[in-house]
Formats: structure tokens, C-alpha cells, sequence
């Protein structure tokens, strides 16, 4: 990293919120997400976005090397895990079908790569995707949105490949 600004791939992009965090951070992000978007595209242009499957280990390695970052963060589908959605299979209203893939468990060979690379891997979830989360990373915290003054009460799981520490949370306390 010595000489540039580090790199971080950012899977499950969107609409290139964490990419903002990473760039306010004097970081340089690279977002990959199955669906193209023209406002994350409108933001950090063309060679910032790459349309593609966080489960497709070639193009992960591909774009490893051509980016070299030093972070990858992933953000998987959290419709399955979320709380609205075991509401709504209770009451017997439309919600994600049991069947749909567990984006969590698929990613564990692309985890596992970018570990192996020497990549610090970040993962985040809704707080439903407890036990699949603590599977597949060493630490993993729970964090809210009024730790950074935003009025939100939604928690969110944070896991990591190294030790975290944050708003006086360690992931330590939250181990397996």
C-alpha cells in the first residue's frame, strides 16, 4: 500500500454508499454488483463498477489483480434474513421463499480466496443472518445506527477477518 491509496472491492455495491465511505476515507474502491448502476456508474465512472457475481472466484482473482486492493467488503442479499421477511412467511404473506439461495454460505469460496490473498474481508448483514454470519468470519459485531448519530434502530452485523474495534465496541466481546 505504500505510495497509493488503499484499495478496497466492494461487492454488493448498490447504489455505492460504502463506496462513498471508502472514498471520504481517502480510499479507492472498485464496486462489483450483478446489476449495473447508473448511479453508482453516474458517480465513480466506468472503470469504478463492474457488473459481475461476487460468487465468481475468476473474476474476483481478475479484478484482485488488476485493482490490488487491500480491503474487499461484502454486502450479499439480506432479503432472506431479514426480519420483515420472517414476519411476513409467519403471517402467510408473500415474502422471500425459503428456497431462494443463501448468498451468505455461497460466498464462502470467495471469502476464503481473499483471506488466503491476504485481503482484510468485511462482511455485513441484518441481524437475522446471525449464525451464518459467526460461520463464515472470525469476529463479528452488532452494530446500530445511533452509534454514528443516525436515527435508526436497525441493527446490523459486522464481520470481519481481523480484529475490529468500533464506537467502543469490540468484536472481541461478540466472538464466536
Amino acid at each position: 500500500v505504500h505510495g497509493r491509496a488503499p484499495g478496497c472491492l466492494i461487492g454488493g455495491c448498490g447504489g455505492g454508499g460504502s463506496s462513498v465511505g471508502v472514498t471520504r476515507m481517502g480510499g479507492v474502491q472498485h464496486g462489483v454488483d450483478l446489476e449495473r448502476s447508473e448511479a453508482y456508474v453516474a458517480q465513480f465512472g466506468e472503470a469504478g463498477f463492474t457488473q459481475g457475481d461476487m460468487h465468481d472466484t475468476a473474476l474476483v482473482r481478475g479484478l484482485l489483480e488488476r485493482h490490488r486492493p487491500c480491503v474487499a467488503f461484502y454486502t450479499p442479499p439480506c432479503q432472506l434474513y431479514s426480519p420483515v421477511n420472517f414476519i411476513a412467511q409467519r403471517v402467510g404473506t408473500t415474502g422471500v421463499s425459503a428456497d431462494n439461495p443463501r448468498s451468505l454460505y455461497e460466498t464462502r469460496s470467495t471469502l476464503r480466496m481473499l483471506e488466503g490473498a491476504g485481503i482484510m474481508v468485511i462482511g455485513e448483514n441484518t441481524s437475522g443472518a446471525s449464525s451464518e454470519m459467526r460461520a463464515l468470519f472470525v469476529h463479528v459485531s452488532v452494530l446500530h445506527g445511533c452509534q454514528f448519530g443516525i436515527r435508526t434502530h436497525r441493527a446490523r452485523l459486522i464481520g470481519t477477518s481481523f480484529e475490529m474495534v468500533c464506537g467502543g465496541l469490540d468484536s472481541a466481546a461478540s466472538r464466536k
